[in-house]
């Protein structure tokens, strides 16, 4: 018995040592950031530390956001800016970030375009959450209740 015991410590220490090798080696060390190609070049680990660092650091963060930043923004705020927290999942902290790329009213998220919307969603890093939480919907319903 303390015999197959000793054998399970010893099988279980291995595996701990093979686990956080093989953690730290998934994990990397901090300054050999995967990235993409820059105007400079390839980023790669060849490149001094340096280099690396502004490459990524021109990289953009989200390929979605790179590829709808193009993409129209909504229509302009016309008038003092509204509580946008009226519609529903949307908090004080992505108001705070509406109010940051310039949607301030009901009436420019209920006025959105497919193209508005996927631009939108790039800016707030939450792909579909507009469409999923309904609010074009929400925004046209409280509006018309205003009226």
């Amino acid at each position: 018995m303390i015999w197959l015991a000793s054998q399970m410590w010893l099988i279980l220490a291995v595996a701990f040592g093979l686990g956080a090798g093989l953690g730290w080696w998934i994990r990397g060390a901090p300054d050999l950031p995967r990235a993409r190609s820059t105007d400079a070049g390839k980023v790669g680990k060849d490149q001094p530390g340096e280099l690396r660092r502004q490459s990524v650091e021109k990289a953009p963060l989200n390929p979605v956001s790179a590829e709808v930043s193009a993409s129209p923004r909504p229509a302009a705020a016309v008038g003092p800016a509204e509580d946008l927290t009226q519609i529903i999942g949307l908090d004080a902290t992505t108001q705070t970030r509406l109010h940051a790329v310039g949607v301030t009213t009901l009436a420019q998220i209920a006025q959105l375009t497919d193209e508005s919307t996927r631009w939108l969603d790039g800016q707030l890093g939450d792909e579909g959450r507009i469409d999923r939480e309904g609010w074009i919907g929400q925004a046209r319903n409280l509006l018309q209740g205003e009226a």
